[in-house]
């Protein structure tokens, strides 16, 4: 396992065989896990298609929320979680307390691939790439 910069975060990178041994034994919740596999299963998105992928429904949120919020909270919560127990599972750290999302995708502006949503209710809103490790890693 290393450590490489990328700009001027840290982005933390794994052999695919050391991600797929993290992913089993880190302890993941099934909700964890379905989550994970539906967005490398996507390998391109926004929250709220990885949170439909992943088979959640926008009737499921609370009355006065919106679908896109609702849709977008909960894949970055679930998907933060899980990415946080692998990097610890892995034994990494960061200096700041933020989620580990970045360990599983990359963030572009959603321009680039053309991704339109009707959740995102004109709200301006990222792309996510799955980093390629982590497609070998979950097949």
């Amino acid at each position: 396992m290393g450590e490489a910069a990328v700009g001027e975060a840290n982005y933390f990178c794994a052999a695919p065989k050391s991600l797929r041994q993290a992913f089993d034994s880190c302890g993941l919740s099934p909700k964890e896990r379905d989550f994970l596999f539906a967005t490398v299963a996507l390998r391109r998105g926004t929250a709220a298609r990885g949170a439909l992928a992943a088979g959640l429904s926008p009737e499921s949120r609370p009355s006065n929320e919106s679908p896109g919020t609702f849709l977008k909270v909960q894949w970055n919560s679930v998907v933060g979680h899980a990415c946080s127990k692998l990097a610890g599972q892995l034994g990494w750290k960061k200096p700041s307390t933020g989620m580990w999302i970045d360990l599983l995708v990359t963030f572009e502006r959603k321009a680039a691939y053309g991704l339109e949503d009707a959740y995102e209710e004109g709200k301006e809103s990222f792309t996510w790439v799955v980093r390629p490790e982590w497609v070998e890693a979950l097949r």
